[in-house]
């Protein structure tokens, strides 16, 4: 069964026209709105296939980057993000991720591709301080290789938030992120701190959906 995404909530709740869900083995259908999952195709790869590689394994996207925002502000200077899948029932993927003081997780995650190349998909929720929240769809594609995930790109889009002020992202509107050099390299990311947080001291997880 495809895990259904569904929150109600009064006053400043944002949400889309079209009900979401993680999509079945092998098909990228339902995640996204068709014809924004063709807009992420040009700017980066979505596998597609029921043989994917294991991808259990953690890693840190270092320096981090944003390559392409569907709003007219495009982070920069980011901390670097560190990222885990794992599985504990030997069957099911789930995901953990990382970056400066912010922490995600997603119980639930879809993996399909052939060989060595995959893309992942997961719905993950994001709380703030200030008692707003969002609903993102995740996807990570790359290739699996033995020093790290090669040609590595990560990409979210804003499903449903609750936001009063207005500070972040509106539903449907996405941003898409690389490594610098193209290899999000291995590491026990538990025991690693951001180098790059760590001399700035300034980055938030909630700033890569920041609009102002």
């Amino acid at each position: 069964m495809p895990l259904i995404v569904s929150m109600m909530l009064s006053g400043c709740l944002k949400q889309g026209t079209d009900t979401i869900a993680l999509p079945e083995i092998g098909t990228a259908d339902n995640v996204i709105p068709e014809e924004i999952r063709e807009e992420f195709k040009e700017h980066m790869p979505v596998y597609e296939g029921v043989t994917p590689p294991d991808i259990t394994s953690s890693f840190t996207l270092s320096k981090y980057i944003c390559d392409y925002s569907s709003t007219s502000k495009k982070p920069e200077n980011l901390a670097d993000r560190f990222m885990a899948f794992y599985t504990k029932d030997g069957n099911t993927y789930e995901y953990s991720g990382k970056q400066a003081n912010g922490v995600q997780h997603s119980p639930h995650v879809i993996v399909i591709g052939n060989a060595d190349k995959f893309t992942a998909y997961f719905i993950s929720d994001d709380q703030q301080s200030d008692g707003s929240w969002a609903t993102r769809a995740d996807l990570l594609s790359g290739i699996m290789t033995e020093e790290g995930i090669k040609d590595v790109m990560y990409a979210f889009i804003i499903l449903e938030s609750y936001d009063p002020e207005n500070k972040y992202m509106d539903v449907n509107e996405y941003r898409i992120f690389s490594d610098a050099d193209g290899l999000a390299e291995f590491v026990d990311w538990m025991d690693v701190e951001s180098k790059s947080s760590a001399e700035d001291g300034n980055f938030e997880e909630s700033d890569i959906a920041k609009t102002k």
